[in-house]
């Protein structure tokens, strides 16, 4: 290797990077982005002068950088000598085959440490998911990445030292190719660093958060150096060079330009974690109507050639008009904006009366989980049910077989299913990087408290830490965390928030149960991941996520089983028969129909179609197929207990109506859906989703995506029709049917 160098370094003489050249081509670059920009957007010849003015001003600031990144690398490479390796390797006339063997060795063992890296991190990764304390899921992660890196860079060092020995024997008999030119980079470098990066922010975005943009920029910065190893350091005309500035500053602004859309990159821009300071100064020059706010790097201007239209304006409802560019323009409100009528009063006279209420939810329940639904396609459990006392209490209860979560998160489901509301029309503030209501919303229990019901909830430590806005109205809190602390409470968790409930039920001196009515609601997280395998249950669980996940259904239906048939034995069966009984989840769970697994990340099918069964003592039992909304549950409850709703613009309807009058129904009553992210990792967006007449809409009001399915052909929505324009007319009603419902605040808040 000793003599390739000499003579490499003797007839290579590397030239200057000059930053009069860089800025020049950064320059000319953001004058070809504002024009291209500018045909995509027309407006006046002096908007586009304008515009090219500002963006080629911006271009030529990142000159300097970009030059001293060029400068820097090239000092770098010549000193470590890898310039001149590469040159004799290279070099189409020298006869010395070491070179070609070297570089061919360190390819080969950049490829095994690089493989090596990735069979890593995909390795921790996937088992990172099952631990639920983010910090320190975050700092491990960071740990073993920087662990792999290194030992794939010795791997690489190691091979390239030991392979070409090896390889010689090869090249004696195939004659191993020269990688040099534009050819070579593309093979060697471009193509297989690309598609590594490509793959591994598609499969592990959402695990790798703010992590993704390290994968993104450490092999693109590699790039750079070899493009200007390769390109700008051979033996090119002067054209040739500007040609490949240019372009290659073209790419840096589509990339600036691009930037906020890339999942979580707008969350660390408006954080003020990426260059503040050059954010700021970028974000005033391209500030166009001087309102405060640009339309570039996420600043969040969505007219910039209006001044009256941005984040900090009014919204004025009905207009048409998306005042304070939050995606969305909402139209007047109205008590029926959301297509149905407010239906009370069903219930018949005499089986109206102060009814104990023991409401049981159940974490991430889908609706084909348990045995007792009529559910279309529900996949096949080998002849066994997993919840055998959930389907025998079904046999005297009503079962709604189409019933729909108003989100995917239990964060927005629950607050929203006690108050009968929709969340997005729901007042939200932010407490703990977690979405709470407001004291202003008005829940169930804190109705039932003031009519003279004792109330009680049973819940985790972590809605009791970071969701206390849907404790509203609750005498008792009873945390199944021992001491605030999940592990290893969490193996046991049915069985724990069981043993507190039926410590509530329990005759109290001052809250006797034959003379006080009560409310219990019961939150049992079993079923979330992560999937315990609990032997006792005798379901038979396999090795599949939904086989673990069914056998931890299996385990709740047993633990609920204890619960009820206590309260059934109580006073010799009077308490039973003058109780109701609600079995409900707040959302469902994935299993990669649409890509991902566990929850809180789409309105899909399988995110929002849960069981739900009523039990009122007096009532026949019936299958309803109606679709019914976890908000109708509220106003059931008013209705039987001969209570006022608490406001007039509540969105459920008793479910008295489907059940004993579906002809007073409306047949073609909408139900919606929102959830929004509150982790990085999950990426920025806000989704909703409108349900009607078997159509589904949804779309992202963070990216302006949109889906449209025909669920009567296609339940698991895998179709997506919005291209099609024969169904142009439903889309948009659809779109206009679902703005209505964006009144409250959702939209406007930041949870990380």
């Amino acid at each position: 290797m000793g003599s390739v160098q000499t003579t490499s370094a003797s007839r290579y003489a590397p030239p200057r990077a000059k930053l009069g050249v860089f800025i020049a081509c950064a320059a000319s670059a953001g004058v070809l982005a504002a024009l291209i920009e500018a045909a995509l957007l027309p407006s006046s010849a002096g908007g586009v002068l304008l515009r090219c003015a500002i963006v080629s001003g911006a271009a030529a600031i990142l000159g300097l950088p970009q030059w001293a990144l060029v400068f820097l690398a090239t000092r770098r490479i010549d000193a470590t000598r890898v310039s001149s390796a590469w040159e004799a390797a290279t070099s189409r006339t020298a006869d010395d085959r070491g070179p070609v063997l070297w570089f061919h060795a360190a390819a080969l063992s950049l490829l095994v440490g690089v493989a090596g890296l990735t069979t890593v991190t995909v390795w921790i990764t996937l088992r990172l998911r099952r631990v639920d304390e983010d910090p320190f899921v975050a700092l491990l992660t960071v740990v073993f990445v920087i662990v792999a890196a290194v030992a794939a860079a010795v791997v690489t060092v190691a091979g390239s030292r030991w392979l070409p020995a090896l390889l010689g024997k090869l090249d004696a008999r195939v004659r191993l190719p020269i990688p040099g030119g534009v050819p070579g980079f593309m093979l060697y470098a471009f193509v297989p660093v690309a598609l590594f990066t490509a793959w591994i922010i598609v499969n592990f975005r959402h695990d790798l958060g703010t992590l993704t943009l390290v994968f993104i920029a450490v092999p693109f910065v590699a790039l750079e150096w070899l493009s200007w190893l390769l390109l700008f350091r051979r033996s090119m005309s002067r054209r040739a060079r500007h040609v490949a500035l240019v372009s290659w500053f073209v790419a840096v602004l589509t990339a600036l330009h691009l930037f906020p859309s890339v999942e979580g990159a707008r969350r660390l821009v408006k954080g003020g974690f990426v260059f503040p300071a050059s954010v700021r100064a970028l974000q005033d020059l391209t500030d166009v109507d001087r309102d405060g706010f640009s339309h570039k790097l996420a600043g969040g201007d969505c007219a910039p050639w209006d001044r009256a239209r941005n984040p900090n304006a009014t919204e004025i409802f009905g207009n048409d008009v998306d005042e304070d560019c939050d995606g969305d323009a909402p139209q007047a409100a109205s008590k029926d904006a959301d297509g149905g009528r407010l239906l009370y009063g069903k219930v018949p006279a005499d089986q109206v009366r102060r009814y104990n209420i023991v409401w049981i939810v159940v974490d991430a329940l889908r609706a084909d989980a348990v045995g007792f639904t009529d559910y279309r396609d529900k996949p096949k459990l080998k002849g066994r049910s997993a919840t055998p006392y959930l389907d025998e209490l079904a046999k005297e209860s009503w079962v709604f077989d189409n019933a729909y979560s108003q989100s995917s998160m239990t964060m927005l489901s629950m607050p929203s299913m006690f108050a009968g509301r929709w969340p997005g029309k729901m007042t939200w503030r932010s407490h703990t990087d977690r979405p709470n209501v407001v004291d202003e919303e008005t829940l169930i229990a804190e109705q039932l408290k003031e009519a003279g019901y004792r109330t009680g909830k049973v819940a985790s430590g972590y809605l009791v830490g970071r969701l206390p806005g849907q404790f509203q109205g609750q005498d008792e809190v009873l945390n199944y965390w021992f001491r605030g602390k999940r592990s290893p409470w969490y193996k046991l968790a049915s069985r724990v928030a069981v043993a507190l409930g039926v410590d509530f039920l329990k005759q109290d001196p001052d809250f006797p149960l034959s003379e006080t009515p009560f409310f219990l609601t019961l939150y049992t997280d079993g079923p979330h991941n992560q999937y315990i395998v609990h032997p006792d249950s005798g379901f038979k669980v396999g090795k599949s996520r939904r086989s673990r996940y069914q056998g931890e259904v299996a385990d709740t239906d047993q633990m609920l089983k204890f619960l009820l048939e206590y309260l059934r034995y109580q006073d010799e069966g009077s308490l039973w028969e003058n109780t109701i009984v609600i079995v409900s989840a707040d959302h469902g769970e994935e299993f990669k129909e649409h890509g991902n697994i566990n929850h809180a990340r789409t309105c899909h099918e399988e995110s929002v179609h849960v069981p739900l069964l009523v039990r009122i003592p007096g009532m026949e039992p019936r299958h309803i197929d109606t679709p019914v909304a976890l908000v109708d549950v509220v106003p059931t409850l008013l209705d039987f207990v001969g209570l006022e709703p608490p406001r007039d613009d509540l969105d459920g309807q008793s479910l008295a109506i489907p059940a004993l009058e579906p002809e007073a129904l409306d047949p073609h009553r909408p139900i919606f859906c929102t959830t929004t992210s509150v982790k990085a990792s999950f990426g920025d967006f806000l989704r909703r989703s409108v349900r009607r007449d078997g159509l589904v809409f949804m779309t992202d009001l963070r990216n302006s995506e949109e889906l449209f399915f025909d669920s009567k052909g296609d339940l698991s929505e895998q179709k997506n029709l919005i291209q099609d324009a024969a169904r142009a007319a439903e889309v948009k009603k659809l779109r206009e049917e679902l703005s209505r419902t964006l009144t409250g605040n959702i939209a406007k808040l930041s949870f990380f």
